[in-house]
């Protein structure tokens, strides 16, 4: 069981979220990301709450998190398992590697923070890295909440609870993913795997909504984010959050084909709705 504990993430001590919220992120990753497969079982209670140094009523916590959004089963005696999943609506891993079967790749993501692709996008690098993919000319855009503004979401559920600096405390999750992405390219050029790749970041105004991914042009995916209730501490203070949920909510494909009426694809139109906020509303990021 150490190997599994040893392909979860640490903890983030500038992440203002509570520690079950940042355990069920540390377990949510490994499941989304591959780490932990389907059917396998996770550390007990005992170790997870020794590897992070909680109590286990945090862990329990966790785990209660990760039960509500459908990814892991717990059976009586025998500890919490990854959830058998019967399809792979959101297999975002996949529709990358699939997405980088050609010599010139690109990837358009607009969503909140681009954490998930973060996490999915090193791993699907893999085929280039094996050899499986040949890869010259990679181009990522980001198209992001700007985490330096105040939007609508998150926002306390009490409103009278005062949230000043809120999203400061959130803005390093945004920079450490547009990190991540970046290293991740930067290794493929630094060896010489890919020739030419970009990665370019733009953030708007706009409260986080959706996910939406275009590859090549011609496929999209697209989710939506729930909106849950999320613990953090801020300058020591307890808020409750109306929160915006991207890890668990499925994500649908559209290809790029016309309709029967030769009108514009699902995926034709998302792609004309991201090119007008990148050019008009949205900025280049700062970190």
């Amino acid at each position: 069981m150490s190997s599994v504990l040893d392909r979860l993430i640490e903890f983030d001590p500038d992440d203002p979220r509570t520690p079950s919220q940042q355990i069920a992120n540390a377990l949510r990753a490994a499941i989304l990301s591959g780490r932990l497969t389907s059917g396998e079982r996770l550390p007990t209670q005992l170790q997870l709450a020794e590897r992070y140094g909680v109590a286990r009523e945090t862990v329990k916590a966790a785990l209660r998190i990760l039960d509500r959004e459908g990814l892991i089963v717990s059976r009586q005696g025998s500890g919490s398992f990854v959830r058998t999943r019967q399809s792979v609506p959101t297999d975002i891993r996949s529709y990358l590697r699939t997405a980088l079967d050609r010599t010139d790749v690109s990837i358009d993501y607009a969503g909140w923070r681009g954490e998930t692709l973060s996490h999915m996008l090193p791993g699907a690098l893999d085929v280039v890295r094996s050899g499986q993919a040949a890869v010259r000319a990679l181009r990522i855009r980001l198209l992001l909440t700007d985490p330096a503004v105040d939007v609508a979401l998150p926002q306390p559920v009490d409103p009278s609870q005062d949230a000043t600096g809120l999203q400061e405390s959130l803005a390093p999750l945004t920079e450490r993913a547009v990190a991540r992405i970046k290293s991740s390219v930067e290794e493929l050029t630094s060896t010489g795997l890919i020739h030419a790749a970009t990665v370019a970041v733009r953030v708007h105004r706009m409260a986080p909504v959706m996910k939406m991914y275009t590859l090549n042009r011609e496929r999209t995916l697209i989710g939506f984010y729930p909106i849950t209730e999320h613990s953090v501490t801020l300058h020591g203070r307890d808020l409750t959050l109306h929160h915006p949920s991207g890890w668990d909510s499925a994500t649908f494909d559209r290809q790029a084909d016309k309709g029967d009426d030769g009108s514009p694809s699902f995926a034709h139109q998302a792609q004309q709705w991201f090119e007008t906020v990148w050019s008009t509303i949205a900025v280049d990021y700062t970190a």
